[in-house]
């Protein structure tokens, strides 16, 4: 479920940050109004001095989840 992913995300990079003796990662998160008037979130997660930005989407957890995975695509990749 939904509440797993969150969590997983977060874990594995902080998993991650501790193995390269980084900082834990930093998420920032910003309200973004569209055209509709629809509020939407976008968050970015810093780790190792290097920003990851998510995709926007209706509430901050599921920005801070999008940031997370972003980032550890890149990771991974």
């Amino acid at each position: 479920g939904h509440m797993h992913e969150t969590g997983l995300c977060k874990n594995l990079l902080q998993e991650y940050a501790q193995k390269m003796n980084y900082a834990i990662p930093l998420y920032q998160c910003q309200k973004v109004e569209t055209l509709g008037r629809v509020t939407q979130f976008t968050c970015t997660v810093e780790i190792g001095g290097i920003k990851y930005t998510g995709a926007a989407t209706r509430t901050k957890k599921d920005a801070e989840i999008s940031a997370g995975r972003t980032a550890l695509l890149a990771i991974q990749s």
